[in-house]
């Protein structure tokens, strides 16, 4: 399932979509975002927890100190419980937080394994 997201003027990020498929969204629409619906997720549980945030852009969200160490705890509980993971506490390091797309990928990681 895929989401838009209307963000005039943003770079595109295509997350968890084949390269044709991902191909197909940037000729037909080169001035939206679409991502996936664990990806949508992601970004509502970031912006429930700390809005005010492009988490679309933003790829510093531990160094630029966006995300505080109880921000990253609530948020490592609610990916847990949304995404029926389990986080181990040697992935909860700024380069699997800084962005939410690494976070995406850290969640899709962790539901293969």
């Amino acid at each position: 399932e895929i989401s838009l997201a209307i963000k005039p003027k943003k770079k595109i990020i295509l997350v968890g979509l084949s390269e044709e498929v991902n191909n197909f969204y940037k000729n037909l629409a080169p001035e939206q975002v679409f991502i996936s619906k664990d990806y949508q997720e992601t970004i509502e549980i970031l912006e429930n927890l700390q809005p005010d945030v492009d988490y679309l852009t933003t790829e510093d969200l531990i160094d630029g100190r966006y995300l505080d160490s109880l921000t990253i705890l609530s948020l490592v509980a609610e990916i847990e419980e949304e995404f029926d993971v389990e986080i181990p506490t040697v992935e909860i390091i700024p380069s699997n937080f800084n962005s939410a797309k690494k976070i995406y990928e850290l969640i899709e990681r962790l539901k293969e394994e």
